[in-house]
């Protein structure tokens, strides 16, 4: 006979167990600093006038 009171999951993961790879956006972005401070900084400036663009394009919309 079985027993159909239990299940069987497979082996157990531990829960506190720290990720190999981080999943996160701020995570990838920590990742790139520490390896490529070049590029993680290119792509900062590059953001910062994509930013700066949208605010003068909203403004003069604004006024």
């Amino acid at each position: 006979m079985t027993d159909h009171d239990k299940t069987n999951d497979g082996p157990k993961k531990d829960q506190h167990k720290p990720r190999d790879k981080p999943s996160g956006m701020v995570a990838r972005l920590r990742q790139l600093y520490e390896e490529r401070p070049a590029v993680f900084a290119v792509l900062l400036m590059g953001f910062s006038a994509l930013v700066f663009l949208l605010g003068v394009v909203l403004s003069d919309g604004v006024a």
